[in-house]
C-alpha cells in the first residue's frame, strides 16, 4: 500500500525507508491527483490538457520519471502505467491512498 499525504509525500512502510515529496503544483503533483481521482483510465489528451504538459512526450517522460522513483525511493515496481488506446492510470498491483 502506498499513501500520498496532504504534505504531498509519497510513501510505504515503513515511512522512514519509502518516502518521496512531490513538488506542490508540479507536473507530478497534478497527474498523480487526477490519477488517484478517476478510479479508471485517463486519457493521454486529457492528461496533457489537464497537467499542463508540453506534448505526449513529455508526458511520458514524466510518467517514466515516477515509476523510476516509485521503484527506488518507495519499493515498488511502478506506481502508473499507461494503455496504448487508453491512456493512464495507477497501476493495479498497488493500493494508493490519500491521506
Amino acid at each position: 500500500m502506498v499513501f500520498f499525504t496532504a504534505n504531498n509525500e509519497l510513501y510505504g512502510e515503513p515511512k522512514i525507508d519509502h518516502c518521496y515529496r512531490v513538488e506542490v503544483n508540479s507536473y507530478r503533483d497534478k497527474m498523480i491527483r487526477i490519477l488517484i481521482a478517476h478510479k479508471t483510465y485517463v486519457t493521454t489528451e486529457t492528461l496533457i490538457e489537464l497537467c499542463g504538459f508540453a506534448s505526449r512526450k513529455s508526458l511520458e517522460s514524466a510518467v517514466d520519471a515516477m515509476n523510476r522513483i516509485a521503484h527506488r525511493e518507495l519499493g515498488i515496481f511502478k506506481i502508473m502505467e499507461g494503455y496504448r488506446d487508453s491512456g493512464y492510470r495507477i497501476y493495479p498491483g498497488i493500493i494508493l491512498k490519500k491521506e
